[in-house]
C-alpha cells in the first residue's frame, strides 16, 4: 500500500494570513470541465493503438468551500491553498484523481524585452557622452555651448555669449567696426594667473561707441561701453604694440558705465548748484593704469572721465581690478576729483600700499584712504579707513576723531600720538591706521600754512585749518592795524571758523583763543548780546538776563580782546535798518528822482533809530 507523502505542518496563523493576487485569481476561476488519460507507464508503441481508459476527474470542490474567505477580505498564500487542495478526499467516482487547474500564462515575447534592453543602454551611452563633452567645453570654452545660456541665472550668462577661440587682433578690429564700435587704446598689465603659474600679460581694450544727440566732435562724443581682457597668446614684436597678426585669447568682457551727475557735482565748492545735478550717468572716455607703485602683481585699472563746469573741471572715473585666475573683470570704486586722478601710495607703510583718492575742495584738505583687503575665494576689495569709531573705547580715540571729522587734524594728529605714547599696549593696527590717515591730513595742512602767500586772507585761512589759533589772531590784528577790512579777510569762511572754533572748545572748554575767533564770528554775524550768549554757552556759564548779569570770567576777558580790535571805524555786524525814518514834525527829504522803498512798519524803524514819538 503506498504511504501518503508526509504533511507540511505550518500554524494556523500563517495559514489564515492574507494569500497573494494570484491565488486569488485561481479561487475566482470557473472550475472548466477536464478530460484526463492517465497512463502509469510510458506508452509503447503496440499499447498505443489500444484503447485508452477513461478517467473521472473532479475539479472545484475546494474553489466553492472557500468563498466565505474571500468575502471576508481574507487571502490565503498559494502554498496553502494547495495543501489544503491535497488533504480534501477526492469523491469515490473520480478514481482517486485529482487535478490541480490554472488559467494559461500569458504567452512571452523576449525579443520585445531585448530590444528596449538595448535602446535603454544606448540612450544611457549618448546621454554620459553629450554630457561630457558638454562639462569639456564648459571648462574650456563655454562660447562653444551658448545653448545652456537658458538654464543658468542671468548673471552668469555672459560667459555663453562669447567665443574663447584664440584670434587675432586684426580680425578683433573688423568685428568691432561691424558692429560700430570703436576700439581704443589697449593697457597691457602684468598679472598673476596662481601660486605656481606664475605671470601673464593682460591686454585691457575699451571699447567705444558714439553718443547719442552729441554736438561735438567725432572723437569727443565717443564713449565707453564695454571693457574686454584678452590674455597674450603670441609674444609681442620689438615695437612692443599690438600688430594685426598678434593672437589674443578673451579673459572677460564687461559692460560699464559712469557715475550719476549728482555725485560728481556735489565736489564742487559749496556744493552742486541748484537745478545741477541729475541723476543721469556721465560718460567715460578712456582706460589707464594707477599711478604709484601698485600691488604685485599688477591687475589694477582706471576708467575715467572729465566734466567742465564753468571753470571748473571735476575728473571721475571706476577703480577696477582684473583676476586672472578666475578670469574676471571687476568694478569696485566710483571715484571724483577737482586736484588729481587716484594714485598708490603707503600711507601705513605696510605692504600692499594705499589707494588715496584726493578729494580736496579749495584750501581743505580730504583724502579718502582704501585698503586692499583679500576676501574668501581669493578675490580682493577696497576697504576705506573710517573715522566715524575708534577700534576700541576710548575717550581720549573718540575725542581725536572728532576733531579730526571737523578739520582739526593737527589736534586730532597730538591727542592719538599721545594716547598711543601712553598706552602702547592696547594699541591696534586699526587705530593705526586711522592715526597715519590724521597725519597725512595734518601733514596737508602743515605744508599750506608754512606756504607764503601774498592774500592775507588766504593766508589767515590756512593757520586756521591747521588749528593755529594764536598765530592766526596775530596776523588778524596786524592785517587790521594795516587797514584791512575784517569781512575781506574773513570771506566766506567765517561758518567754517565758527564750526572749527565750537568743535575745539567741545573737547577743550577752556581753549581762549578758539573762544576769541568763535566769539568774532558770532559778533560780525549776529551782533555783540548774541557774541556774549555764546561765549556764555562755551563756559558753561548762564545766558546774561539784563546788561548788569555778571558774566563768567573767561567772556570778559574774550570780551575785552574783542573791543581791542583796530576796527578804525568799521561796522563789526551789519546794521538791520533798511531805508530812512523822518522824525515827527520835520519835511520829508528832497527827492533824488528815484521811488522810496515801502516800509512795512513806520513805528518800528523809529524805535530802532532812538526816535519815540509822543
Amino acid at each position: 500500500m503506498m504511504k501518503k507523502p508526509a504533511r507540511r505542518t505550518r500554524p494556523a496563523q500563517k495559514r489564515s494570513a492574507s494569500s497573494s493576487s494570484m491565488a486569488a485569481r485561481h479561487l475566482r476561476i470557473t472550475p472548466p470541465r477536464v478530460k484526463v488519460f492517465v497512463s502509469p507507464e510510458p506508452l509503447s508503441p503496440e499499447a498505443a493503438a489500444a484503447p485508452r481508459p477513461k478517467v473521472n476527474v473532479w475539479v472545484g470542490q475546494f474553489a466553492k468551500r472557500s468563498a466565505p474567505a474571500l468575502r471576508s477580505g481574507i487571502d490565503l498564500p498559494l502554498e496553502d491553498w494547495e495543501d489544503e487542495f491535497r488533504e480534501e478526499p477526492p469523491p469515490l467516482e473520480s478514481n482517486g484523481v485529482k487535478l490541480l487547474v490554472s488559467p494559461p500564462s500569458p504567452k512571452q515575447r523576449p525579443w520585445l524585452g531585448n530590444l528596449l534592453a538595448t535602446i535603454l543602454w544606448l540612450g544611457s551611452g549618448s546621454l554620459v557622452a553629450m554630457a561630457g563633452c558638454t562639462a569639456f567645453w564648459l571648462i574650456v570654452n563655454p562660447g562653444r555651448v551658448s545653448w545652456l545660456g537658458w538654464a543658468l541665472p542671468e548673471w552668469n550668462r555672459e560667459a555663453f555669449i562669447r567665443d574663447d577661440t584664440p584670434r587675432s587682433w586684426g580680425a578683433i578690429q573688423a568685428e568691432a567696426a561691424q558692429q560700430n564700435r570703436t576700439l581704443g587704446t589697449p593697457l597691457m598689465r602684468s598679472v598673476g594667473r596662481g601660486q605656481s603659474a606664475g605671470e601673464a600679460t593682460v591686454v585691457l581694450v575699451p571699447v567705444l561707441a558714439a553718443q547719442p544727440r552729441c554736438a561735438a566732435s567725432a572723437d569727443a562724443c565717443l564713449h565707453l561701453v564695454e571693457l574686454r581682457a584678452y590674455h597674450l597668446e603670441t609674444p609681442l614684436g620689438s615695437a612692443e604694440g599690438l600688430s594685426s597678426d598678434t593672437r589674443l585669447q578673451l579673459g572677460d568682457r564687461l559692460p560699464v558705465a559712469g557715475p550719476r551727475e549728482f555725485g560728481v557735482v556735489s565736489l564742487l565748492p559749496g556744493g552742486a548748484p541748484a537745478g545741477q545735478g541729475s541723476t543721469r550717468r556721465l560718460p567715460l572716455q578712456q582706460v589707464e593704469p594707477i599711478a604709484g607703485d601698485a600691488p604685485k602683481p599688477d591687475g589694477w585699472f582706471s576708467l575715467s572721465g572729465q566734466q567742465r563746469r564753468g571753470s571748473q573741471a571735476i575728473a571721475y572715473g571706476q577703480i577696477g581690478y582684473y583676476d586672472a585666475a578666475q578670469r574676471r573683470l571687476r568694478l569696485l570704486i566710483s571715484w571724483s576729483s577737482l586736484v588729481r586722478r587716484p594714485r598708490w601710495q603707503a600711507v601705513t607703510g605696510d605692504d600692499p600700499p594705499e589707494l588715496v583718492v584726493d578729494q580736496t575742495v579749495g584750501l581743505e584738505p580730504q583724502f579718502t584712504v582704501y585698503q586692499v583687503k583679500p576676501v574668501e575665494g581669493g578675490i580682493v576689495r577696497l576697504e576705506a579707513i573710517a573715522l566715524e569709531q575708534p577700534p576700541f573705547a576710548s575717550q581720549s580715540l573718540e575725542n581725536a576723531l572728532f576733531l579730526a571729522r571737523n578739520g582739526l587734524w593737527s589736534h586730532a594728529r597730538a591727542w592719538m600720538e599721545g594716547y598711543k605714547k601712553r598706552n602702547p599696549k592696547t594699541w591696534t593696527a586699526a587705530a593705526q591706521a586711522q592715526l597715519d590717515l590724521i597725519a597725512l591730513h595734518a601733514a596737508a595742512t602743515r605744508a599750506q600754512a608754512e606756504r607764503d602767500r601774498a592774500s592775507p586772507s588766504q593766508r589767515l585761512a590756512t593757520l586756521i585749518i591747521d588749528s593755529r589759533w594764536e598765530a592766526a589772531i596775530a596776523l588778524l590784528q596786524t592785517a587790521l592795524r594795516d587797514g584791512a577790512d575784517l569781512r575781506t579777510l574773513i570771506g566766506g569762511d567765517a561758518n567754517r571758523w565758527r564750526q572749527r572754533a565750537e568743535a575745539m572748545l567741545r573737547v577743550d572748554a577752556d581753549h581762549t583763543d578758539a573762544q576769541f575767533i568763535g566769539g568774532l564770528v558770532v559778533m560780525l554775524r549776529q551782533g555783540r548780546d548774541e557774541a556774549i550768549a555764546w561765549l556764555q554757552q562755551q563756559n558753561r556759564a548762564p545766558i546774561p538776563k539784563t546788561p548788569a548779569s555778571p558774566l563768567h570770567p573767561r567772556t570778559q576777558a574774550v570780551l575785552r580782546r574783542l573791543d581791542q580790535l583796530p576796527l578804525h571805524g568799521q561796522a563789526l555786524y551789519p546794521s538791520r535798518l533798511i531805508g530812512t525814518a523822518t522824525p515827527p514834525g520835520q519835511p520829508p527829504p528832497p527827492a533824488t528822482g528815484t521811488r522810496p522803498m515801502a516800509l512795512p512798519c513806520q513805528r518800528c524803524l523809529m524805535v530802532r533809530c532812538g526816535i519815540a514819538s509822543r
